[in-house]
């Protein structure tokens, strides 16, 4: 059971990935976000599909590419906290 839920939270990542540059590129289209938040949503997506790709080489729980995860997430978090000061601010 441990394994199958490390391999669907990592799977999960992918959706994020997504979503997190689906809303980069609108606001960059749009000119609403600041460069450096678009490129920290393309760098952020990227490293949350990457390691996605990897999670099912992480099932038994090594763990090889969680500090890829990690990065990534922690700069989802930064973008969503820049997104949200900069709808605040508009």
């Amino acid at each position: 059971m441990w394994t199958l839920s490390n391999v669907l939270l990592g799977f999960n990542q992918v959706f994020l990935a997504l979503a997190l540059l689906g809303f980069s590129a609108a606001g960059a289209a749009t000119g609403f976000l600041a460069v450096w938040q678009v490129v920290l949503g393309y760098v952020s997506a990227a490293l949350l599909f990457v390691s996605a790709s990897i999670s099912p080489y992480n099932a038994s729980g090594t763990g090889k590419g969680a500090f890829i995860g990690f990065v990534g997430w922690l700069g989802w978090a930064a973008w969503i906290v820049a997104a949200g000061v900069t709808l605040v601010r508009a």
